[in-house]
């Protein structure tokens, strides 16, 4: 009874994700992205920011506000931002830090 129960249960869950996955613009399968309304699979075009080095967040927010930055990703039709991250965000003093308390601690508070 209780193999049963755990079996009406596990389809459900997934009967439940798959309907919940391809409810949304993009669903995946496997290591494919696809196009819920087209069927069709999509590439993501991406950049990469760098934020493994001291100031931890995001890299160039000392250089340019943050504003100017995403307005130049955006000019380049990119439209999917990966972030870097150091082992030192991970597991050190700054894990708990947001990104906030970060840049005033670094005297940068217009790059906010």
């Amino acid at each position: 009874m209780v193999m049963k129960s755990f079996q009406a249960i596990f389809l459900l869950s997934v009967l439940c994700s798959r309907v919940v996955s391809y409810s949304l613009p993009l669903s995946t399968q496997d290591r494919w992205i696809f196009d819920s309304a087209s069927g069709r699979r999509v590439k993501l075009a991406c950049t990469c920011w760098a934020s493994h080095l001291e100031p931890m967040p995001a890299e160039g927010l000392h250089k340019k506000p943050l504003k100017d930055i995403v307005e130049k990703v955006v000019q380049q039709k990119f439209y999917c931002v990966r972030i870097t991250l150091g082992d030192t965000h991970v597991h050190s003093r700054y894990s708990n830090n947001i990104v906030t308390q970060t840049l005033d601690n670094l005297n940068l508070a217009q790059a906010k």
